[in-house]
């Protein structure tokens, strides 16, 4: 069955059941399934259209992704923190038939937004069909009156994710419907999920991480609660209580976040969940320990992957699992080859239905072209160890080489992290006015105690003397990426 049939059949089977709650709103399998028909009844088919989307989290903007691929159209999701430049960056190179915004955005970004057919979503409404204010803005009056490209095929781009950017420049990811249920399918299977989950999910609609959850929820006939911010922890806690959640859907800094501070009233919601699901970062042990110290039952699924080939690994933790770096084993269906000499670290090799179709080229005769990807070369090192399981030790382009010996930045990390009150940390490789490479260091601790002396007299004791960092600043952050899914190298 398509993801379309799997859909029909999950309204089919538990109609009452809790689909999505945002805040205050929620919708049933049965409304949600009334709500994206009464969009197909509003604006028509979008087949074979490319959309933007620059909303932020809402109801709307769930239901105009699940419509969007529904409708074989082409969409483009957007965070709303990108610059003006970069938006108009993405409207050059994609050529879209609509962006999808509201209002707001629409006026902070007028410059760019104004020459290109916008639909401007507004707030609930009882008046509207499809539940929502809205308003078109550009050339074009009607959705319906917008010519369309040539209906793609069956294995065409439904998806152009741009990458963040974090480690090179931003590249557009070009995904199949196959690619991302092969990868939602997965994660179904792995965690499992059912209809008894109820998953709180931290991580935004526009994010690849956020996209598999939403398509890996209607699989499995799970409930979607949304709409909370990670950077508010109190609320994170009170909303696990207050929903019966389940599962919580995050990166490993918020997880850091929510097991700070768990002594204080109404901080202990991590007690009741039944499993913490966690990517795109690494899990250090002092975090992973203290959830287990918090709640002894809890279940942690780690998965490794990239935008480009999701959900290729993934590896389960109960607190009786000894701490490594170890990824785990391949999702059903994945190949994962390390090249490299045997038995010694090489770069991590994927291959299987989640890799992408390839990396977006421009659009040739109104059709998305891309450079065709066989295999995803993930630019990370790791290994198989003597179980069979992959440890990874860090990006190929970050690792260390001094006099001939090589460290990850991640190994002096997490040595930093194991000093008490240390509570981030961030090493790099930088050079001298006469151009001498030297090992730095910048940690954030807690409270006002630290020295960076004695860090460096702690570090001695854990690493090679040659990678003790020569200089060492304390710093109240270390700077991230927006989701805080990876430190900002």
């Amino acid at each position: 069955m398509n993801f379309a049939e799997q859909f029909r059949q999950k309204v089919t089977e538990s109609p009452t059941a809790m689909a999505i709650r945002f805040k205050d709103s929620a919708l049933s399998y049965q409304q949600l399934a009334t709500r994206i028909e009464r969009l197909r009844s509003e604006f028509g088919s979008l087949k074979g259209m490319r959309v933007i989307i620059l909303l932020p989290d809402s109801i709307e903007a769930y239901l105009f992704y699940l419509f969007l691929f529904l409708s074989e159209a082409v969409f483009v999701p957007l965070s709303v923190q990108l610059t003006r430049s970069r938006i108009q960056c993405v409207i050059d190179r994609i050529d879209p038939h609509l962006v999808v915004t509201n209002d707001l955005l629409y006026q902070a970004h007028a410059e760019v937004l104004s020459a290109v057919t916008c639909l401007q979503v507004g707030g609930a409404s009882d008046a509207s069909v499809c539940g929502f204010a809205w308003q078109m803005a550009g050339p074009m009056k009607s959705v319906q009156d917008i010519p369309r490209d040539r209906e793609p095929n069956e294995e065409s781009v439904r998806v152009i994710l741009f990458t963040s950017g974090s480690t090179g420049t931003p590249k557009g990811v070009c995904l199949s419907e196959s690619n991302l249920t092969a990868a939602a399918g997965m994660m179904v299977n792995f965690l499992p999920m059912d209809r008894t989950t109820r998953s709180l999910v931290t991580v935004p609609l526009y994010d690849y991480y956020g996209l598999i959850q939403v398509l890996g929820h209607i699989l499995g006939g799970a409930g979607y609660i949304f709409g909370y911010s990670p950077a508010f922890a109190k609320q994170l806690h009170r909303v696990l209580q207050d929903e019966n959640v389940t599962d919580l859907v995050l990166v490993p800094h918020t997880l850091r976040k929510l097991t700070e501070g768990t002594s204080q009233p109404g901080c202990d919601g991590i007690r009741s969940l039944r499993r913490i699901t966690t990517s795109s970062d690494t899990l250090m042990e002092d975090v992973l320990r203290r959830a287990f110290q918090i709640n002894p039952g809890l279940i942690v699924v780690n998965i490794y992957g990239l935008t480009e080939a999701g959900r290729a690994c993934y590896r389960i933790l109960d607190r009786n699992t000894p701490f490594s770096m170890s990824i785990g084993r391949p999702s059903q269906g994945v190949e994962v080859e390390i090249d490299g000499e045997k038995g010694e670290p090489g770069e991590i090799i994927i291959r299987g239905p989640n890799v992408m179709l390839g990396y977006f080229q421009g659009i040739v005769e109104c059709r998305v072209g891309y450079l065709p990807c066989r295999e995803m070369r993930t630019g990370d090192l790791g290994y198989f160890d003597s179980s069979g399981d992959i440890v990874l030790l860090g990006r190929r382009d970050q690792v260390i080489n001094l006099m001939g010996a090589k460290i990850h930045p991640i190994e002096i990390e997490m040595a930093a992290l194991k000093v008490e009150g240390v509570r981030e940390a961030k090493a790099q490789l930088l050079r001298g006015p006469t151009g001498e490479p030297f090992i730095h260091l910048d940690v954030a601790v807690v409270g006002d105690h630290f020295s960076a002396e004695a860090i460096r007299e702690a570090l001695r004791k854990a690493l090679p003397r040659m990678f003790v960092p020569a200089t060492i600043r304390l710093v109240s952050e270390i700077a991230r990426t927006e989701l805080g899914a990876k430190i900002l190298r």
